[in-house]
């Protein structure tokens, strides 16, 4: 992928940037978190609210 690829599809992120590992991990640390206790059979997209094109 070339970077003007990459940096338009950050660009089109509602967030303004691209995502990175650490963006995943931190939802993984908080869902395996006691503040997450209550939390059960849900799907999270984090994917800085970027949708895939129908």
């Amino acid at each position: 992928m070339t970077n003007d690829a990459k940096n338009g599809m950050a660009a089109s992120a509602m967030t303004g940037r691209a995502g990175a590992p650490r963006d995943i991990a931190e939802m993984v640390e908080f869902l395996a978190s006691d503040r997450a206790r209550q939390i059960t059979a849900q799907t999270f997209a984090v994917n800085g609210g970027e949708w895939p094109s129908r």
